[in-house]
Protein backbone atom coordinates (compact mmCIF):
# COMPACT_ATOMS: atom_id res chain seq x y z
CA UNK A 1 0.00 0.00 0.00
CA UNK A 2 1.51 3.31 -1.01
CA UNK A 3 1.73 6.29 1.30
CA UNK A 4 0.09 9.54 0.37
CA UNK A 5 2.43 12.47 0.22
CA UNK A 6 1.75 15.96 1.54
CA UNK A 7 0.84 17.28 -1.91
CA UNK A 8 -1.89 14.68 -2.36
CA UNK A 9 -3.26 15.39 1.12
CA UNK A 10 -3.30 19.14 0.44
CA UNK A 11 -5.08 18.61 -2.89
CA UNK A 12 -7.70 16.35 -1.30
CA UNK A 13 -8.26 18.85 1.52
CA UNK A 14 -8.68 21.71 -0.98
CA UNK A 15 -11.20 19.67 -2.97
CA UNK A 16 -13.16 18.85 0.19
CA UNK A 17 -13.26 22.55 1.16
CA UNK A 18 -14.48 23.44 -2.33
CA UNK A 19 -17.27 20.86 -2.06
CA UNK A 20 -18.34 22.25 1.33
CA UNK A 21 -18.34 25.80 -0.09
CA UNK A 22 -20.52 24.73 -3.05
CA UNK A 23 -23.01 23.15 -0.61
CA UNK A 24 -23.18 26.32 1.46
CA UNK A 25 -23.89 28.52 -1.57
CA UNK A 26 -27.51 27.35 -1.86
CA UNK A 27 -28.20 28.21 1.77
CA UNK A 28 -26.78 31.72 1.99
CA UNK A 29 -28.17 33.68 4.88
CA UNK A 30 -27.96 37.40 4.39
CA UNK A 31 -27.16 39.39 7.51
CA UNK A 32 -27.08 43.09 8.16
CA UNK A 33 -23.65 44.48 7.45
CA UNK A 34 -21.92 45.83 10.52
CA UNK A 35 -19.19 48.41 10.43
CA UNK A 36 -16.14 46.57 11.73
CA UNK A 37 -13.33 48.73 10.38
CA UNK A 38 -10.62 48.98 12.97
CA UNK A 39 -7.51 48.93 10.81
CA UNK A 40 -5.16 51.53 9.49
CA UNK A 41 -5.33 53.40 6.22
CA UNK A 42 -8.21 54.55 4.05
CA UNK A 43 -11.39 52.56 4.08
CA UNK A 44 -13.08 51.20 0.98
CA UNK A 45 -16.30 53.04 0.33
CA UNK A 46 -19.52 51.09 -0.05
CA UNK A 47 -20.77 51.18 -3.63
CA UNK A 48 -17.41 51.80 -5.28
CA UNK A 49 -16.54 49.31 -8.01
CA UNK A 50 -14.37 46.39 -6.90
CA UNK A 51 -10.74 46.37 -7.99
CA UNK A 52 -9.43 43.79 -10.44
CA UNK A 53 -7.08 42.25 -7.85
CA UNK A 54 -9.92 41.83 -5.33
CA UNK A 55 -11.99 39.97 -7.91
CA UNK A 56 -8.97 37.88 -8.85
CA UNK A 57 -8.44 36.87 -5.22
CA UNK A 58 -12.14 36.00 -4.86
CA UNK A 59 -12.02 33.85 -8.00
CA UNK A 60 -8.93 32.00 -6.75
CA UNK A 61 -10.50 31.41 -3.33
CA UNK A 62 -13.54 29.87 -5.01
CA UNK A 63 -11.41 27.75 -7.31
CA UNK A 64 -9.07 26.44 -4.63
CA UNK A 65 -11.48 26.33 -1.68
CA UNK A 66 -9.52 28.46 0.76
CA UNK A 67 -7.73 31.76 1.25
CA UNK A 68 -4.39 30.15 2.04
CA UNK A 69 -4.34 28.09 -1.17
CA UNK A 70 -5.44 31.09 -3.22
CA UNK A 71 -2.70 33.24 -1.71
CA UNK A 72 -0.13 30.57 -2.53
CA UNK A 73 -1.32 30.36 -6.16
CA UNK A 74 -1.30 34.15 -6.55
CA UNK A 75 2.12 34.37 -4.85
CA UNK A 76 0.90 36.83 -2.23
CA UNK A 77 0.82 36.55 1.55
CA UNK A 78 -2.17 35.17 3.39
CA UNK A 79 -2.82 38.50 5.10
CA UNK A 80 -2.76 40.34 1.76
CA UNK A 81 -5.37 37.95 0.37
CA UNK A 82 -7.54 38.43 3.48
CA UNK A 83 -7.18 42.21 3.19
CA UNK A 84 -8.26 42.08 -0.46
CA UNK A 85 -11.34 40.05 0.48
CA UNK A 86 -12.13 42.40 3.35
CA UNK A 87 -11.92 45.40 1.06
CA UNK A 88 -14.16 43.64 -1.47
CA UNK A 89 -16.72 42.85 1.23
CA UNK A 90 -16.76 46.50 2.26
CA UNK A 91 -17.27 47.71 -1.32
CA UNK A 92 -20.11 45.24 -1.98
CA UNK A 93 -21.68 45.20 1.47
CA UNK A 94 -21.11 41.45 1.67
CA UNK A 95 -20.50 39.37 4.79
CA UNK A 96 -19.10 36.17 3.28
CA UNK A 97 -17.69 34.66 0.11
CA UNK A 98 -21.02 33.16 -1.03
CA UNK A 99 -22.75 36.49 -0.31
CA UNK A 100 -20.12 38.35 -2.40
CA UNK A 101 -20.58 35.87 -5.26
CA UNK A 102 -24.33 36.40 -5.10
CA UNK A 103 -24.02 40.20 -5.12
CA UNK A 104 -21.58 40.10 -8.06
CA UNK A 105 -23.98 37.89 -10.02
CA UNK A 106 -21.44 35.09 -10.34
CA UNK A 107 -23.93 32.58 -8.89
CA UNK A 108 -27.68 32.31 -8.81
CA UNK A 109 -29.65 30.80 -5.96
CA UNK A 110 -32.57 28.71 -7.19
CA UNK A 111 -35.97 30.12 -6.26
CA UNK A 112 -36.87 27.08 -4.17
CA UNK A 113 -33.81 27.71 -1.95
CA UNK A 114 -34.58 31.38 -1.33
CA UNK A 115 -36.23 32.46 1.86
CA UNK A 116 -39.08 34.97 1.54
CA UNK A 117 -38.22 38.49 2.62
CA UNK A 118 -40.04 39.98 5.58
CA UNK A 119 -41.48 43.40 5.13
CA UNK A 120 -40.30 45.75 7.83
CA UNK A 121 -42.79 48.44 8.71
CA UNK A 122 -41.32 51.83 9.43
CA UNK A 123 -42.41 53.51 12.63
CA UNK A 124 -43.73 57.02 11.99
Amino acid sequence: MSRRNDEQRARDAAQARARRLRRKVAAVVLHDVVDGHGGFGPRSEFGTPPRHRELEVLAEVCQHGGVQQAAYCLRISYSTAKNNLSSLYQRLGAVSIPHALLLLGWIDVPSRARRPHRLVQQVS
